[in-house]
């Protein structure tokens, strides 16, 4: 048996020993010692010898054991493969992401097809989240899969969140009463209010008043949010994968609490 740490899951390496012990005789009596082939570490062991569907040995080596009774301890280093969740968890997902934007190319005016490619995408994330956690045991800490899958619900659920306040600055535009025509003024006092403006801030709009015209065009939030949220989405994935790949240093075994597997 040997005790599995998921926090990395599914890029894992887990360090798993085998202990051969007397429980009989002392050290003077028994002596335990591997035989020629065996005796030296490996990074490589035969496919007929060592095998397993979801894992490859990257390193095999012996420890000391420190007991009074005989024994000897050899301690495998396996990694996960990683392509059953290339095909069925990350491709997947990545697609139903990408295709929640695709509402942010839909009017706004056409409401149904916009709530319905943002539920229809949130409930088919939610089954593909509980797909590719059913086997794994129930543990108290979170996973690499979990920070993926809940990463990807967030995104979709900010679409839908999009088309919300998008229809909402929809529905106000379309109610709101056009504007009345200003006062009319005389000329000498039209000039001195364009000549005040026109010190005051010359030819550039306040960040303010920049930020109310963006609230309140439909369309700018829709071309705003076709470049937000691939570009954060995007940087998130590459960051994942750079972390999950490149930062994680060695394995983890039995110290970290997680699933007992044979």
């Amino acid at each position: 048996m040997c005790h599995f740490d998921f926090h990395h899951y599914p890029h894992d390496k887990q360090k798993c020993e085998m202990l051969i012990q007397s429980l009989s005789y002392k050290s003077h009596l028994v002596r335990f010692a591997w035989c020629e082939s065996w005796a030296q570490p490996k990074n490589k062991l035969d496919k007929d010898i060592f095998s397993l569907p979801h894992f490859t040995l990257a390193k095999y080596d012996h420890e000391p054991c420190n007991t009074d009774i005989p024994c000897v301890k050899a301690v495998f280093l396996l990694v996960r493969h990683p392509d059953f969740h290339i095909l069925h968890t990350y491709v997947p997902t990545v697609l139903i992401v990408i295709l929640s934007w695709m509402s942010f190319w839909i009017a706004p005016d056409a409401t149904p097809a916009r709530v319905t490619l943002g539920v229809t995408s949130i409930l088919t994330m939610a089954t593909q989240y509980s797909q590719s956690t059913k086997n794994l045991p129930p543990v108290s800490y979170i996973k690499s899969l979990d920070i993926w899958m809940i990463t990807c619900m967030v995104y979709v659920f900010m679409a839908l969140l999009e088309f919300a306040i998008v229809y909402h600055v929809h529905y106000r535009r379309t109610q709101a009463p056009p504007p009345s025509p200003p006062p009319r003024r005389p000329a000498a006092i039209n000039a001195t209010l364009h000549q005040t403006l026109t010190l005051d801030r010359p030819g550039v709009k306040s960040w303010a008043v920049g930020w109310r015209e963006f609230w309140r065009g439909d369309t700018a939030i829709d071309e705003a949010s076709r470049v937000f949220f691939p570009l954060t989405y995007f940087s998130f994935v590459v960051g994942y994968f750079v972390l999950l790949t490149g930062g994680q240093e060695g394995g983890s075994g039995s110290d970290g609490g997680g699933g007992l597997y044979t």
